[in-house]
């Protein structure tokens, strides 16, 4: 479902790494090892939602961190929509299990 919403594999990743877990900053190079993505596509799909304003980033430790905005105008219904998404994988395999 999330597919036909978001086009890109590596922006619902990101979405849902930084949706669920709110309070969390991520550096690029921990984001491609942790959702086995290529850089560029990371990179670029970070990029992307900071210019849309649901990501923030700072410098610390020489390294750039994302956050997400929870002042985000959308925040609350993209938060939803991913906590959805994750809890219906399990109904959905158990219906497919029996």
């Amino acid at each position: 479902m999330l597919k036909r919403l978001f086009t890109s594999n590596a922006r619902i990743k990101l979405l849902k790494i930084f949706l669920l877990n709110p309070n969390e900053e991520h550096y690029i190079r921990q984001l491609t090892r942790d959702l086995d993505e290529q850089i560029n596509s990371i990179r670029r799909e970070l990029d992307n939602l900071k210019k849309t304003g649901l990501l923030r980033s700072k410098m610390k430790f020489r390294k750039k961190y994302y956050c997400v905005n929870q002042n985000f105008i959308y925040f609350n219904e993209l938060r939803s929509i991913i906590q959805k998404s994750e809890s219906a994988i399990p109904e959905i395999a158990k219906k497919i299990e029996s």
